[in-house]
């Protein structure tokens, strides 16, 4: 009988890394591994181990989309394009039909795997703004074969048995759950997902002994589940396992994978003894760096500049195309409630007390300002208000009308919305392109491209939001407006002020009124650059809190000044003869 073929195999792959030099325009190359030969099949588990910091993790990440060959820090093969690295997968297309070889170092990443390789990370990256039950749940829903009914129902039971987590912990957030909990719920989202390529990030680092032992024997169980169950559809499981902890995993691991100190990727099958990694381990690694000219970096930035042009285009398209899928799902629409609800509905209460506020102080301001006095003879000096406001009241409160619903509410309005809905987007998306949660990479690995995912709910929401909370806090508003101005002046009854208040504003029908479209069109162009603005800042890489306080204080800034600008710019057109 013939051996069946590896489910990943890799060839003539060579890696360097590019590190600047102080002081100079020249680069040192690190050899991370200078000859990759690899395979394994269907059914294996298999332990990447290796020194820290010697590229393991970047191996994985290439299979994950996580990071690309193509790269200006990246030097693949010394840069000769003579020699072809290989890393291939075999994935299956069903019982009785032979598997379908792909290629990830090719041009650009294979949209054919998406859904065919998933990752737990070494932090978990799973989504904190939703439960336990929801994290499997989104899972499912993104898999290339997703569960639903019976079928969901039995295989969420039979998993939480496997992994002995209580169902009274589905409904908690994430956030509150233990350690241990989180790891378990981490591994079930990714069995949710239902990859035939598996990969284990450190699993069980920030674990005691004891519950790392406990750990091992779950990924084992879960790995042999999968694999089984991926039989069943012509096809089987591969586990990758990213560790230092290999005097635990070594007992359950079927092949290794060893970066030696020749920085030489070693295939072993059986793996050696525990003794024998902690020897080779402990070996001090040889150097392996030379310089590289600047002609040579040049020449390789060139390259990596002209193939990254070449596949511009399409890597768009495909992200695009991902997107537009993704806002099919009904977790799009999920988001878009709960967005919604944040700026528009937990935030219309301030912003109705803003406006009530703001008409009120603005008309208290505007009929009793002092405006000097004059000295008349006979009487001697009398404050210029008490001529001025009997004489033009009607036609001071007629345009103080128009003035709240054109200007100052409208633009009072969607600053607040950039001062306190913008931020509180940036910092929510910041969170989530925290390197050190990985939230965003674990949503990418779902085939979920977060940007394409949130922006659109981001615009529509802030658009419609800011045209909204600008016309109801306009209401309240006038209703502050009324009260002052009765209050304070004896010449202005409510019929007063209803007749000369709405006058210069020409209602119609009660709800709308002159210059009710550039209304709309300014706080919803508004609304749509806050948007922009705080997803663009929120998603900046960041590293440190530092990064976000930056991020936040830019995303402020910027929203208000285009604010104004908006305002300006429309306001400037609508003025116009």
């Amino acid at each position: 009988m013939s051996e069946p073929l590896p489910l990943i195999e890799v060839r003539d792959f060579a890696l360097e890394s590019l590190r600047e030099k102080p002081d100079s325009d020249d680069r040192d190359a690190e050899m991370l591994y200078r000859r990759c030969e690899l395979r394994a099949f269907p059914g294996e588990l298999v332990l990447l181990l290796g020194p820290s910091g010697a590229g393991k993790t970047l191996l994985t990440n290439f299979l994950l989309d996580l990071a690309s060959p193509v790269s200006e820090r990246l030097v693949v093969n010394d840069g000769d394009e003579r020699r072809r690295p290989s890393m291939r997968l075999r994935l299956a297309q069903g019982a009785g039909r032979p598997p379908r070889e792909v290629e990830v170092l090719g041009e650009r990443y294979p949209e054919a795997l998406r859904g065919r390789v998933g990752v737990m990370f070494q932090s978990l990256g799973l989504l904190e703004d939703l439960t336990a039950e929801q994290n499997l749940l989104f899972a499912n829903d993104q898999s290339a074969q997703p569960r639903s009914g019976l079928e969901w129902a039995t295989w969420l039971q039979d998993t939480l048995a496997r992994l002995k987590l209580s169902e009274t912990l589905l409904h908690e957030p994430v956030g509150k759950l233990s350690g241990g909990q989180r790891q378990r719920v981490a591994l079930g989202r990714m069995l949710a997902y239902s990859p035939e390529l598996m990969v284990l990030d450190e699993p069980t680092s920030a674990l005691d002994p004891l519950s790392a032992r406990e750990a091992v024997r779950l990924i084992r169980e879960a790995h042999d589940a999968q694999h089984k169950q991926l039989q069943a559809r012509g096809g089987g499981a591969l586990t990758l396992v990213i560790t230092h902890d290999y005097d635990t995993f070594l007992p359950v691991a079927d092949r290794v994978w060893f970066l030696s100190q020749e920085r030489e990727f070693l295939d072993e099958r059986p793996p050696a003894s525990a003794e024998d990694y902690e020897r080779r381990l402990a070996e001090r690694r040889l150097p392996a760096s030379r310089p590289v000219p600047v002609d040579e970096r040049l020449a390789h930035e060139a390259r990596v500049a002209d193939r990254r042009a070449r596949e511009a285009l399409a890597r768009v398209w495909a992200q695009a195309a991902r997107g537009v899928a993704s806002l099919k799902s009904p977790w799009f629409r999920r988001y878009l409630k709960t967005f919604a609800a944040r700026v528009i509905w937990q935030g219309l209460p301030f912003h109705l007390a803003a406006g009530f506020g703001l008409g009120a102080v603005a008309t208290y301001f505007s009929f009793n300002m002092e405006l000097g006095s004059v000295g008349v003879e006979g009487v001697g000096d009398v404050q210029v208000s008490r001529f001025v406001l009997p004489t033009f009241f009607e036609q001071m409160l007629s345009g103080f009308g128009v003035v709240l619903y054109r200007a100052l509410i409208p633009l009072f309005t969607c600053i607040c919305v950039a001062a306190r809905s913008g931020t509180a987007v940036t910092a929510y998306l910041s969170e989530m392109r925290d390197e050190g949660r990985r939230q965003w990479d674990a949503l990418e690995n779902l085939g979920v491209p977060p940007g394409w995912f949130f922006v659109p709910q981001l615009v529509g929401v802030f658009a419609v939001g800011c045209a909204l909370l600008s016309y109801a806090s306009f209401w309240f508003a006038s209703a502050g407006s009324l009260l002052v101005a009765m209050v304070t002046n004896p010449l202005c009854t409510f019929y007063t002020w209803r007749d000369t208040y709405w006058a210069s504003l020409h209602a119609s029908g009660g709800v709308w009124f002159e210059g009710s479209g550039l209304f709309i069109v300014k706080t919803a162009l508004a609304g749509l650059c806050i948007a922009l603005i705080s997803a663009y800042f929120g998603t900046r890489p960041r590293k440190t809190s530092l990064d976000m306080m930056a991020n936040l204080s830019r995303a402020n800034v910027w929203s208000v000044l285009v604010t104004l600008a908006v305002f300006f710019a429309l306001l400037v057109y609508e003025a116009r003869p």
